[in-house]
């Protein structure tokens, strides 16, 4: 619905956000960021595509992790 917020930590395999987003996001798939967006929190995805106005605040960790041999 127009005007609600989503404000709670999101873990998931890929997410399109075209609203206003408020908190941590784990995701093991692309990210997807609508131009009339918002997200205020930290994202961590293996990649992130973010439309023309969307507004971002926080940290972001685009890329996949690859653990080091030991």
């Amino acid at each position: 619905k127009k005007g609600n917020v989503i404000v709670d930590r999101v873990q998931c395999g890929g997410l399109i956000v075209r609203g206003k987003l408020k908190g941590e996001v784990i995701s093991r798939g692309p990210v997807l960021v609508g131009p009339e967006a918002e997200i205020k929190g930290d994202v961590s995805a293996p990649t992130l595509a973010v439309g023309a106005g969307a507004i971002l605040a926080g940290r972001y960790e685009i890329g996949s992790r690859k653990k080091s041999a030991t």
